[in-house]
């Protein structure tokens, strides 16, 4: 990959603009942060029965400056079905398993090729799968994150020189973060009320 936009005619629907029917605010790093920003990918409820298109489930707002590179995804709390019936529920162990997946991207992506790379693949996938369903465990750390003004407990999972974290906002809201280069209490988290500052691009390339 490179850090070339690429064509959004090209892009499937999930990584192009977001949709008019968003129901939510989206967070993002306060103007303290002069990098880059982009909204990198969004996706909508899986599920039959609901009355289309499904609601966007969550959206991810990268920002980046040099080697740093901060990601994060605002997520929706709402039930989803199938065919129909009301099933399990959009919450924070959603967003966790959002954020720790891209944790684990951004720690492989890094690795070389091969034997070494593997070894994490096998050691670190039944680590954050495990981690995504069980927020009392002890892996995840307590630390505070200033929220639209407000201090707010989180948990964060640091491996590989990379971290992961999960803020539960409210009963509506959870964002998920993961970063490298940059601490996850480095910026306050705002609300985006112009979301024109987050062209729609492929944004988490590799960096060297």
């Amino acid at each position: 990959m490179t850090d070339a936009p690429l064509d959004d005619e090209r892009l499937p629907e999930c990584f192009g603009p977001l949709p008019a029917d968003l129901h939510y605010p989206l967070f993002g790093l306060s103007d303290a942060f002069t990098g880059e920003r982009f909204l990198f990918q969004w996706e909508r409820l899986f599920g039959a029965g609901l009355p289309g298109p499904n609601p966007v489930a969550w959206v991810a707002l990268v920002h980046k400056r040099d080697t740093q590179l901060l990601e994060v995804i605002t997520c929706g709390k709402q039930p989803m079905t199938w065919s129909g019936h009301t099933g399990s529920t959009m919450d924070t162990e959603e967003v966790a398993d959002r954020a720790l997946g891209q944790h684990f991207s951004l720690v492989s992506a890094r690795m070389p090729l091969g034997d070494v790379r593997g070894q994490y693949i096998r050691e670190q996938l039944p680590v954050i799968r495990r981690l995504a369903h069980d927020l009392s465990a002890p892996e995840w750390e307590h630390i505070s994150i200033v929220v639209a003004g407000e201090p707010k407990d989180a948990l964060v999972y640091r491996q590989g020189g990379a971290w992961a974290t999960v803020v539960d906002l409210d009963d509506k809201l959870a964002i998920g973060m993961c970063g490298i280069g940059i601490e996850p209490d480095e910026y306050e988290q705002v609300i985006i009320e112009d979301l024109s500052r987050y062209p729609s691009q492929w944004a988490t390339a590799p960096m060297s």
